[in-house]
């Protein structure tokens, strides 16, 4: 089963297991915040989360894989995003993108992020999905999908939509309901 665990319904054990990934050279690196963060930090930070704001960690049998998160307003995801583990296999990312995106477009119909010009993964999975950018700062591209054209390119991705459609899995959320597939 891989479970979509909210943040704040994390054990302090998967907390430490999370920021060991999260605190790796290659995730800080595409992170706008590219410091270490201490367990102390990540944990007041985790307790003053906004309603808008949705971290998850990724877990598959019991391992701690990555995390993934969006920010939304009453009509859109205004920002998204994921990161994982070195020693992820490469198809998982790709898998949880699908996942994520069939899940959040349940509810939102536009989707924004920003990437950084150097994150090449991160821009690979976008241009993989489909995910256009259609603006950049001095060191982002603004990136957006809407659900009209996920639904579009969805019907193209039958390889992957197979393969997601096997995965049992749930998002647990502390504010609303859990969705589950199996």
């Amino acid at each position: 089963m891989w479970i979509f665990k909210e943040y704040g319904l994390l054990s302090l054990d998967e907390h430490k297991e999370l920021l060991l990934i999260r605190n790796q050279e290659h995730i800080r690196k595409a992170s706008k915040n590219s410091a270490p963060i201490s367990l102390e930090d990540h944990l007041l930070w985790v307790k003053r989360l906004s309603t808008c704001k949705h971290y998850f960690a990724l877990i598959i049998k019991g391992k701690i894989y990555g995390g993934l998160y969006y920010i939304n307003d009453t009509k859109c995801i205004q920002e998204w995003g994921i990161f994982f583990s070195q020693n992820t296999p490469p198809l998982i990312p790709i898998l949880v993108t699908y996942l994520f995106m069939e899940y959040m477009f349940k509810e939102y119909d536009e989707f924004f992020s920003e990437v950084l010009f150097d994150n090449e993964q991160a821009l690979s999975i976008n241009r993989y999905f489909c995910i256009e950018a259609i603006a950049q700062t001095d060191s982002f591209y603004k990136m957006y999908i809407d659900k009209k054209r996920w639904q579009e390119h969805a019907k193209h991705l039958l390889p992957i939509k197979k393969r997601a459609q096997k995965i049992v899995y749930r998002f647990e959320r502390k504010d609303k309901y859990v969705y589950s597939k199996s």
